[in-house]
């Protein structure tokens, strides 16, 4: 069996003891588009000589077994994510195009040029009297660059070569590393995050429109209890703790890409440490506190109900007040290290006529994104 074509990660061949294949490899990478490499054109054309895209199968092609990447749990995981992308997209594809053709067929009503005249000018700023092939529309062009991005995974669109050195990626390599160094630097930035991340909860608590001051301490304090496993989750690429857990169940830092942040090589504290990136650890602590203790206040205040739509408490007992009711936060526990909803509820008070297995669930999913928003 072929393993898909995924390239050794830099802590793989320093474990190896290969310095010198890291250094090689880091050369290697800005000459030429690998075939673990996401987001680059590829360069096809039909008969007519216009652009032949297809939804990407990633991880496939030719990868010498020195360059093979042996780290068999993240393959696969990454393996998993390939395929669900490749199934997303494959049901978008269709469908796409087909907007993509009306915006092409459609006629497209537009200004001419603005008259030296100004009486003249402003008349014809008012008057759209020209057609626009819709071809050349804003609008066509817009729907193509959306199915080019997101259908087909064009990121980076070929830009030629310096020398034997690919633009797109020393372009990407410049980008990452200023950046780096720049987040690294400038921890005093990091600092203020928090402190301005810190206002604008207490703020938010204030005026009471979806969050308590209550629910803020009561997450507060939720999160640095469970700070143990939080830091421990470090080294771990499956996440454990109740805080990470929840955070993945809610998608409160966004839909996990095709790529990994989190390698399951990395399973010790030096080796998942062992990087340039982490020396932003304050901007990645700060923003993982600050979203945490957010979606746990919101979820918090989000009462339970029934399938009466009466309130009730943890226990499934209907209370007198919304007052006296759980909230969603206090439905869900941490069951032999795994994260579980309890099934004694029914309706929220925020999605009162959508029961929470049956899109409930993602409604409060987007009230969520609105509010770390």
């Amino acid at each position: 069996m072929k393993l898909p074509s995924i390239t050794k990660k830099d802590l793989e061949r320093a474990l190896e003891g290969n310095i010198k294949g890291f250094y090689k490899d880091k050369i290697k990478d800005l000459t030429k588009v690998r075939v673990d490499d996401i987001g680059y054109e590829t360069k096809l054309v039909k008969m007519n000589n216009k652009p032949l895209n297809n939804v990407k199968i990633n991880f496939r092609g030719d990868l010498s077994s020195d360059q093979q990447s042996l780290d068999l749990f993240t393959i696969m995981a990454l393996e998993y994510k390939n395929g669900i992308n490749y199934e997303e997209k494959h049901k978008l594809e269709n469908d796409a195009h087909i907007l993509k053709e009306i915006a092409k067929n459609k006629k497209y009503y537009v200004t001419s040029a603005a008259s030296r005249v100004p009486i003249l000018g402003a008349h014809i700023k008012r008057n759209k009297r020209l057609i626009q092939d819709g071809s050349t529309s804003n609008t066509y062009k817009r729907i193509n660059s959306l199915i080019e991005s997101n259908v087909y995974d064009i990121l980076h669109k070929n830009s030629g070569k310096i020398g034997k050195y690919d633009v797109n990626k020393i372009i990407g390599f410049v980008n990452g590393w200023t950046g780096a160094v720049g987040m690294t630097l400038n921890e005093v930035t990091a600092t203020a995050n928090v402190l301005n991340g810190k206002a604008q909860l207490f703020l938010e608590a204030i005026s009471g429109s979806h969050i308590k001051a209550k629910s803020i301490a009561k997450a507060e304090k939720l999160y640095f209890s469970n700070l143990g496993e939080i830091v421990k989750d470090i080294k771990s690429p499956v996440k454990r703790s109740f805080t990470n857990q929840l955070t993945e169940m809610f998608d409160t830092f966004g839909t996990v890409s095709v790529g990994q942040k989190q390698a399951f090589i990395k399973n010790t504290m030096i080796k998942a440490i062992g990087n340039f990136g982490s020396g932003q650890f304050m901007q990645d602590s700060g923003e993982h506190w600050m979203q945490s203790v957010l979606t746990m206040g919101v979820l918090d205040s989000v009462k339970v109900m029934n399938s009466d739509h009466n309130f009730i408490d943890k226990n499934g007992k209907v209370v007198k007040t919304e007052k006296e009711a759980a909230s969603l936060l206090d439905m869900i526990s941490l069951v032999n290290g795994e994260l579980k909803v309890s099934k004694k509820f029914l309706y929220t008070s925020h999605t009162p006529n959508v029961a929470y297995n049956e899109g409930g669930k993602e409604l409060i999913d987007k009230f969520l994104k609105k509010e770390n928003i």
